[in-house]
């Protein structure tokens, strides 16, 4: 007649020894990376209600405590803020010499014991990356200009953007020394604005755009002629206006029928001439790249008689 009781109990503290069996203690996340002078949070979940716990660090108990008794080492009485229910610690002002591996112990209301461990880095944040050249002249087409990319900060990792699109190596464009330099062979003026980003697992910071004055030409030299026709009166005016695509702007030459006449980009012709009928010449040089180029454009006057 006892059976049915014996079997009921037998049945009841298998379902109660599994449970406590189970018991775990989750952190929120295994590598904690904290700003130097910033707060650590050791977030963990217990999968039950605790009884009491503590937390060790290189040998040392932090804090240990029992329900709501708590006892903390001296050296860690003014930083640590203990949630004595969950067991997550929140640990203040943290340095490189709290650096390392937090292991807490948590024992359960039914007296299994779990444990968890997170790795603290307290990390210098990246200051704001600044750019430097190694040209500021480049010439295109002849120059390497290089690019350094420099910022403070703990474990810094670079990254670079051209133009505002994120720069994509190979060909003119490599990268070194852990991507803080960049390397540009064969300069183009369309090599116009680069930004580095300095980043570590605490915070991200971008540099100001580096402008890269690039220098070119002069090309594309036009001479445009007012008033703009096929034979001009004698005894009119004339001017005549040279352009060029230059960088820096260049310098203008005239030259008339091959002999020189005059500097500056204009050239104005009072009470034209039959003798002013012949061939204008606009040179154009640039002081920086050193090159040169030309052209030219017919004039004819015809005489009143």
């Amino acid at each position: 007649m006892e059976l049915p009781p014996l079997t009921a109990l037998a049945f009841c503290l298998v379902i109660s020894t599994d449970g406590s069996q189970g018991f775990t203690v989750e952190p929120e996340q295994d590598d904690l990376y904290v700003p130097i002078g910033g707060d650590a949070e050791f977030t963990v979940r217990p999968s039950s209600a605790i009884e009491s716990g503590n937390w060790l660090f290189k040998g040392i108990t932090i804090v240990s405590w029992v329900g709501t008794s708590s006892s903390i080492h001296v050296d860690y009485r003014s930083r640590v803020d203990l949630n004595s229910t969950s067991g997550s610690l929140v640990l203040t002002s943290v340095n490189v010499m709290d650096n390392g591996d937090y292991t807490v112990s948590l024992t359960d209301v039914g007296g299994v014991q779990a444990s968890a461990t997170i790795t603290l880095q307290a990390l210098e944040p990246v200051s704001q990356p600044v750019i430097t050249s190694n040209d500021t002249r480049p010439v295109e087409h002849n120059d390497t200009v290089i690019l350094e990319c420099v910022a403070v900060g703990t474990d810094v990792s670079y990254a670079w953007s051209r133009n505002g699109l994120t720069l994509s190596t190979g060909g003119r464009l490599v990268l070194s020394n852990g991507n803080r330099t960049l390397a540009i062979s064969g300069v183009l003026r369309s090599d116009k604005e680069f930004t580095c980003t300095g980043s570590n697992p605490v915070n991200t910071n971008t540099s100001d755009p580096f402008l890269l004055d690039v220098n070119y030409g002069p090309e594309s030299v036009q001479i445009s002629v007012s008033p703009d026709q096929a034979a001009h009166a004698s005894g009119t005016d004339a001017s005549l206006t040279c352009s060029a695509v230059s960088n820096p702007a260049p310098e203008y030459q005239w030259l008339f029928n091959g002999l020189f006449q005059q500097s500056g980009q204009q050239v104005v012709i009072a009470a034209l001439g039959v003798n002013d009928t012949g061939s204008y010449t606009c040179q154009v040089f640039n002081n920086v790249t050193k090159r040169s180029s030309s052209s030219s454009r017919n004039i004819t006057v015809l005489s009143k008689y």
